[in-house]
């Protein structure tokens, strides 16, 4: 067998090898002869790792194929006007401050909802969180338990203590409480006069 046919030869055993070895570290080498053969993990010290396009061996990239057909319509998105649906939460940021002369003028923060809920919430499924604290329905800042709102105090200045029950309906601020499916609004107050704030994160879980 001529030298030209034994490298032809080793040609097609080290491509099959390799392409049999595929999934492990095997490499392609040429010793000083010419002839290929496959190595584990690299080449012996006189052997050359080589690649099959440094052999001529790989053609040129093929033309791209034609385009395919389009998919399926896929189903229509979720309007923005849709209600929270149930077990879903938001959240938000709440707020007020101002200056007081007199303490015992009470003022208000009104908080709308990015998405509306499907039904208001009573008075019983409203907790008012001082800062620090956590309970059963209110675990933490963007957390409520479905079908509660949850008005979390983070950051108080000048401000006396609030209560669940100084959540109420913006729509009904004489009413028995809770919340709109639209948002809230909550009754706050100054421990003195001066400079006051409260505010915090809600968080609000659809029944």
């Amino acid at each position: 067998m001529t030298m030209r046919w034994m490298v032809a030869a080793g040609v097609l055993t080290a491509l099959s090898a390799v392409s049999q070895e595929a999934a492990t570290a095997a490499v392609l080498c040429q010793k000083p002869s010419g002839v290929l053969c496959v190595r584990d993990p690299a080449c012996k010290r006189k052997e050359t790792q080589v690649t099959p396009g440094s052999l001529g061996l790989v053609g040129p990239s093929g033309p791209q194929g034609n385009l395919g057909p389009p998919g399926p319509t896929g189903p229509a998105g979720r309007s923005a006007l849709t209600p929270l649906q149930s077990g879903e939460t938001i959240s938000g940021l709440w707020g007020h401050g101002l200056t007081v002369a007199d303490p015992a003028d009470d003022f208000f923060a009104v908080v709308s909802f990015p998405i509306p809920l499907a039904a208001d919430l009573a008075d019983t499924n409203v907790d008012y969180v001082s800062a620090g604290d956590t309970d059963l329905n209110c675990p933490g800042p963007g957390m409520a338990a479905t079908g509660f709102l949850c008005v979390y105090e983070t950051d108080t200045e000048n401000a006396s203590t609030r209560f669940s029950f100084n959540i109420f309906k913006s729509s009904d601020p004489f009413g028995p409480g809770g919340a709109s499916m639209y948002g809230f609004a909550i009754r706050l107050e100054a421990a003195a006069a001066g400079e006051t704030f409260t505010g915090g994160v809600y968080s609000v879980t659809a029944p």
